[in-house]
């Protein structure tokens, strides 16, 4: 398992962690795949991205974090173990590292802030970086 970084060498701040374990990108190959998420192109067919491009990086992030552990009968191991009724602040460690195992081709930024009417309610963001892709950021 990969250490936690952060890119300046500093500790984390408060809430906040964040990682430094993609290697160097994957040339992409020829098979394709659906993009996440799945929709429909001007032509009626499904869009589709290159297989180890930055943009199926990013769908694979994508359906990482939309995915609650135990929904893939197939592999019961992926998606996001739920935050519900987990003691606050979240563990944030234990959600990059389901994110790196997942998926080792991006660096995460995570960080989890209270809202200010009601510090029970947390906002949880993840900021993915895939070689080759402007920052994504996804919030809930």
């Amino acid at each position: 398992m990969a250490p936690l970084i952060i890119p300046d060498g500093s500790p984390p701040s408060p809430g906040q962690v964040s990682s430094s374990t993609a290697g160097q990108p994957r040339q992409p190959s020829g098979a394709a795949q659906f993009d996440a998420p799945f929709r429909l192109g001007v032509d009626g067919k499904p869009v589709m991205v290159a297989q180890n491009s930055p943009e199926e990086v990013g769908a694979a992030v994508y359906n990482i974090l939309v995915c609650p552990q135990g929904a893939k009968l197939a592999d019961p191991m992926f998606g996001m173990p739920s935050p519900l009724f987990q003691p606050t602040p979240l563990d944030l460690t234990a959600i990059l590292r389901t994110l790196q195992r997942l998926e080792p081709r991006a660096d995460y930024t995570l960080s989890d802030v209270p809202t200010l009417l009601d510090w029970s309610e947390r906002n949880l963001t993840v900021t993915a970086q895939v070689p080759g892709l402007p920052t994504p950021t996804a919030s809930s």
